[in-house]
Parts: C-alpha cells; sequence; structure tokens
C-alpha cells in the first residue's frame, strides 16, 4: 500500500497534493489494502490457517476482525469513488475494474500461475499509478514509456519475492527450475536500465526521475545479490516492499539537488 503510494506520488510531481488529488491517494491506497487483506483471507481459507506460511495463517486466525475492516475501508472507498464520480481517475479506474473479478475467478479455480498472477499485478499497478490520474507530471509528459518502465519494475519486485518463496514455501503451479525468477529478475534488470538510459536521453533534464528508478531497481537487485541476509527472518519480504517506497522520496533528493546544481 505505501509502495503504491510512494509511486503515485512520484507521478503526481509537481505539487502531488494539490486538488483532489488527495482523494485519489485515499481510493488508491484504500482498494490496494483492499484488494490485498481479501487475497490472503482468500489463500488463509484454502489452508484453514494451517499453511505454516505466516501472511496467510495470520489472515484466517484475525479473518473475523479483519473482515469487519476490509468491508469498513471498501466503504470508506466506494464513498470517496461517489465523491469524485466525475472525476477523470475514476473513469479511468472503471477500466481496470474487470481485472479483479477475473484474478480472483482464476485464483478460487486455482489456475493462477505465479507468472500470470506477476504479469497481471505489475500491468494493473503500472495502470492505476501512472495512468489512472490525468496530471501535468513533468515524467509522463517527457516520455511514452513510463508505463512499461514502471510494470517492469514491480514485476521485479514480484519476481523477488516469488524467488524466496519458491525455497521457503510449498506454493502450487511452481515452475521446475528453481532459478526462472532468479534469471528473469536479471534480464527484467537489464532491460530496466536499457529504458531508463533511452529516456534519459530524450529528455536530459528529467534525470532525477530516470535516476530515481534506476535507484528503486538497484535496490532490488542488490536483494537479490545477497540472498543469504536478506532471507534471514523473511527480510526480502519487507525490503522488497520498501523498494517500492523509496521512488518518492528519491525522486525528492534528486530534484533538489537538481535544483542546487541550476
Amino acid at each position: 500500500m505505501l509502495g503504491c503510494l510512494s509511486c503515485s506520488l512520484f507521478f503526481l510531481e509537481p505539487n502531488p497534493f494539490a486538488g483532489n488529488k488527495n482523494d485519489f491517494l485515499l481510493i488508491l491506497m484504500s482498494i490496494v489494502w483492499s484488494i490485498y487483506t481479501a487475497d490472503h483471507i482468500l489463500d488463509g481459507y484454502k489452508s484453514r490457517g494451517q499453511s505454516g506460511i505466516f501472511r496467510y495463517d495470520y489472515h484466517y486466525t484475525y479473518r473475523r476482525s479483519l473482515s469487519l475492516i476490509l468491508v469498513s475501508v471498501a466503504v470508506f472507498a466506494l464513498v470517496l469513488i461517489y465523491k469524485n464520480r466525475n472525476s477523470v481517475f475514476v473513469a479511468n479506474g472503471m477500466w481496470l475494474a474487470p481485472v479483479l473479478p477475473f484474478y480472483f475467478f482464476l485464483k478460487m479455480k486455482g489456475k493462477l500461475k505465479p507468472l500470470v498472477k506477476m504479469v497481471i499485478i505489475s500491468i494493473v499497478f503500472s495502470a492505476a499509478v501512472v495512468s489512472l490520474y490525468a496530471s501535468s507530471s513533468l515524467y509522463s509528459d517527457f516520455f511514452s514509456l513510463e508505463r512499461l518502465i514502471v510494470s517492469i519494475i514491480a514485476f521485479i519486485n514480484l519476481l523477488v519475492l516469488e524467488h524466496f518463496e519458491f525455497h521457503e514455501e510449498q506454493k502450487p503451479l511452481q515452475p521446475e527450475s528453481k532459478d526462472l525468477y532468479l534469471n528473469l529478475a536479471n534480464r527484467m534488470f537489464i532491460w530496466t536500465l536499457l529504458l531508463l538510459v533511452l529516456t534519459t536521453f530524450q529528455n536530459m533534464a528529467a534525470w532525477p526521475f530516470t535516476y530515481s528508478l534506476l535507484l528503486v531497481a538497484l535496490f532490488l537487485r542488490l536483494i537479490l545479490r545477497f540472498q543469504k541476509w536478506f532471507g534471514v527472518n523473511l527480510r526480502y519480504r519487507y525490503w522488497a516492499d520498501f523498494s517500492l517506497v523509496l521512488a518518492w522520496p528519491f525522486l525528492k533528493l534528486l530534484l533538489y539537488i537538481q535544483s542546487l546544481c541550476l
């Protein structure tokens, strides 16, 4: 949820708190939290709290309390959506709405393979943080590749998580190759690097935006580089999610450095 907030703020620069952007951010965070919580409660129900995976068993143990909070947060999001029903970001969000029942249908049927799941989530994540709010963002005004770049970074984030979980959790529908996710993450990192270099050369003044995304990608690459340390006590989960949170702080820092150089 915080990673989604940070990436959204990234693409709402300048003036990320102007106009009805606050409502947009609250709706986005509420929906993201609701989807993830519903997803984990569903996973917990499948194993009846006996999966051995902490987040699934936790959501099953406290399913009643979490379900009540989930309903409350969902209602809060719906109220804000109704309040902003004439906004462009609500209209744009309706194009993503059909993805949710499709996703949960595949999940309930047990046919949602990990790679398919990651592709769906990364594309939806990118569309949500880049495209929903019709903003005069400095970054999106300069380039046409931002959706692809964010999709790849989100995909790398999910590959990092799946790589570690492949060795620790008995999850269904996993591929045979134990290094598939690692190899894909390394290749996606190279593609991210090439795309960011390309977009930097398109407009040199926008280097704070491309460099900040590069730092996020480098942070994810660092987790894979030092697997032994990040594999202890599920550190990889916290740090992989934290990598997305760094997007906006990195941008603000680099924009400040740019202002000092001008």
